[in-house]
């Protein structure tokens, strides 16, 4: 309390730069700094939870990303259910109530300070690049030209379900809006016309007049998630004061305590969930904790318009039980979890009858996790995934699996329906930099044409109506993966139906007709008789899950009864036939033996897999005494370690010319007449 900092930048009055976590802290006082300045912390690049903050910020010469709570939260930084009411007055730019700037993830925050400054001023953040959700603001804010906003000055990321009630010389709700790649939209999102004195100008949201901003009907209409009502979620995040008023987070209540749990949130007494209440309550315990599903739940009557936990970072055990009816209308980060952190990991769970809708430009769309960096296990989805036209990375199980994100014995069975002019989409994962492995698709990616008829949570500016609806057209060329629609990771003894997805392409895994889908054989050749998690009733069903408890019995390892020979080098397996060499692309157990060739094989007409796994693309390898004819005359200068060296005609038929080659035993030449050809020939 009462701290009293002086400083040039990175100042805050717990901490000048935050990698960690910032967790139920309380700051009161007064700072005089040049940048990145807030009264929590300076910069933040870790997660701040459940702070306050209360004081003034003034600032020296030309002040940069000063804010209430935090001066600037980086890219990966979050800051969740804090509010901060900070007196900011100074010469500069990028000055907010709660943060001068924003590139992470800003979830159930307030801010009720006064801020002026000279560009780029706003009641919750000066810019924002990142992701702002369920948030307000209704301090005075001054600003000069543009860029001056009841709740952002300049934004260029996006912000769902907020409003600003507070004066402003600016825009009511934004000051200046730009578009980024994560969509720059706005959703959802109001300002008080009367309050604010700008009942027309904003760089988007609704503005509203005092009697309507304090109506819960308005907000109820635009999907937001109050509590005692459950349509609109079971979150409760926002309620309306007893004596009247805007609406307030309920966390942020003095006296708010959330519900309890069963459990202490350990791994071994996790908290424990069974019904949609309590699915809710998750977002308001800790992130970092395990948690246990005791029963199915059915989440019908219930249409989120956000993921229902936006962030988490501990452990779920679906314990075999179910999640059914999950539905979901939104625009971006759909899915039971916006965002699975890099310590994530979610398993044995199954998610049936799922409907998950993105409108126009929608991005990350799914039904499990929209982005996972965390790990996912022995789960499934089932259902609908479907979004607008110019969508991107729609998954049906995962949306974004980044570089230190896991997939691993799981399955989709959702169909992903999206709208033309779309990319990056999966029938399991749309986009993919990390591992997958064990895993299958029967769903597909189908092109539907928009329907006029349903409104879309469209980015505002422009407004349309955008939808979905189920229409015999025919598909894009390359529209999306049967398994995997842009691959930059690995991906191993994976799986997809060409028959049913009707796709016979995917960045990555094995395309099979139905009938090897549903044999045993398949999946013991890609080694899945070592993984535990499966069962299979031969030719008559997909592999399920163990603890699904459907018929079948445990995948076996394989009968090499179809190759004469034993593996080795002294008796090597021996390919005599086309169909021999089809098996083999779809065998992995076998790519560690010893093969020999029998006969000459015609392989024309015959679906031939790709044998062994290359680990690097995109010219990450390195080439050794590799050479290329570049012309019949001149030599190229355009050759490196990446390319190989080029030679022109002539000298590709010189011994000479191939330095490092053995030409005593592999290579002969017949010099100046021809190229290098292998002895055997």
């Amino acid at each position: 309390t009462d701290v009293n900092i002086e400083g040039d930048r990175d100042c805050g009055g717990l901490a000048g730069i935050n990698y960690g976590t910032i967790t139920c802290c309380r700051v009161t006082g007064r700072l005089v700094t040049a940048s990145t300045v807030g009264l929590l912390a300076g910069r933040n690049a870790g997660t701040v939870t459940h702070c306050r903050a209360e004081g003034t910020i003034t600032g020296k010469l030309q002040s940069r990303y000063v804010g209430g709570l935090v001066g600037s939260n980086y890219w990966g930084g979050r800051i969740a259910f804090c509010s901060a009411t900070a007196e900011i007055g100074t010469r500069g730019w990028e000055f907010g109530g709660l943060t001068g700037g924003n590139q992470g993830l800003i979830l159930c925050c307030s801010a009720t300070g006064s801020v002026a400054g000279d560009t780029e001023i706003g009641g919750l953040s000066g810019t924002s690049g990142g992701v702002i959700v369920h948030c307000c603001a209704s301090g005075a804010v001054s600003g000069l030209y543009d860029t001056a906003g009841g709740l952002v000055g300049r934004n260029h990321g996006v912000l769902v379900q907020c409003y600003a009630a507070g004066s402003t010389d600016g825009g009511g709700l934004i000051g200046y809006a730009s578009y980024s790649y994560i969509g720059g939209r706005i959703e959802n999102c109001f300002w008080d016309i009367e309050a604010s004195g700008r009942p027309s100008w904003s760089g988007g949201g609704k503005g509203l007049a005092t009697a309507q901003m304090q109506d819960i009907r308005t907000f109820l209409a635009a999907g937001w998630d109050f509590s005692g009502e459950r349509a609109n979620g079971t979150v409760d995040l926002w309620e309306m004061p007893e004596g009247g008023g805007y609406p307030r987070l309920t966390c942020l209540r003095d006296s708010y305590e959330p519900p309890p749990l069963d459990g202490t949130g350990t791994p071994a007494d996790p908290f424990q969930i069974a019904t949609a209440e309590q699915l809710g309550v998750m977002v308001w315990h800790d992130w970092s904790a395990c948690y246990r599903l005791t029963a199915d739940i059915d989440l019908s009557g219930i249409t989120w318009t956000t993921a229902p936990i936006r962030y988490f970072d501990g452990r779920l055990d679906g314990a075999g039980f179910l999640l059914s009816n999950l539905t979901i209308r939104g625009g971006l980060d759909l899915g039971l979890f916006a965002d699975l952190g890099v310590h994530a990991r979610v398993e044995n769970l199954g998610m049936v009858d799922v409907n998950v809708t993105g409108g126009y430009d929608a991005r990350r769309v799914a039904a499990l996790a929209a982005y996972n960096e965390g790990g996912i296990h022995a789960s499934y989805a089932q259902g609908r995934v479907a979004a607008g036209n110019s969508s991107e990375c729609i998954g049906g199980l995962v949306g974004e699996n980044t570089a230190t994100g896991r997939v691993t014995s799981c399955y989709s069975g959702a169909a992903v329906e999206i709208g033309p002019q779309s990319d990056s989409l999966g029938a399991l994962v749309a986009r993919n930099a990390g591992h997958i492995a064990n895993c299958y698709a029967t769903g597909g990616v189908r092109v539907v044409e928009p329907s006029p008829g349903e409104v879309s949570p469209s980015p505002e500016p422009p407004s349309r109506a955008m939808g979905i609806v189920s229409a015999d057209v025919e598909p894009s060329v390359g529209v999306g993966g049967g398994l995997v629609g842009l691959n930059e990771g690995t991906i191993a003894h994976c799986f997809w139906d060409t028959e049913v997805s009707e796709l016979a392409a995917s960045d990555g895994g094995t395309g099979l007709p139905t009938a090897r889908m549903m044999e045993s054989q398949t999946f013991s050749l890609s080694g899945w008789a070592r993984d535990p998690n499966w069962i299979h009733d031969d030719g008559k069903d997909y592999p399920r899950l163990a603890w699904e408890g459907e018929p079948g019995q445990a995948i076996r390892n394989p009968v090499i009864d179809w190759l004469a020979g034993q593996g080795t080098a002294a008796q090597p397996y021996i390919i005599s036939s086309p169909d021999q060499m089809t098996l083999l692309g779809t065998a992995p157990v076998l790519w560690d033996k010893t093969f020999v060739l029998g006969t000459d094989l015609d392989l024309r007409g015959v679906p031939v897999f790709p044998i062994g796994v290359c680990p690097g693309t995109d010219n990450k390898g390195i080439l050794r005494d590799c050479y290329w004819n570049c012309g019949p005359a001149t030599v190229s200068t355009w050759g490196t370690k990446y390319n190989g060296q080029p030679l022109n005609d002539g000298q590709m038929r010189l011994r000479a010319s191939f330095v490092g080659w053995d030409f005593e035993s592999v290579w002969t030449i017949c010099e100046g007449k021809g190229y290098p050809r292998l002895r055997w020939e």
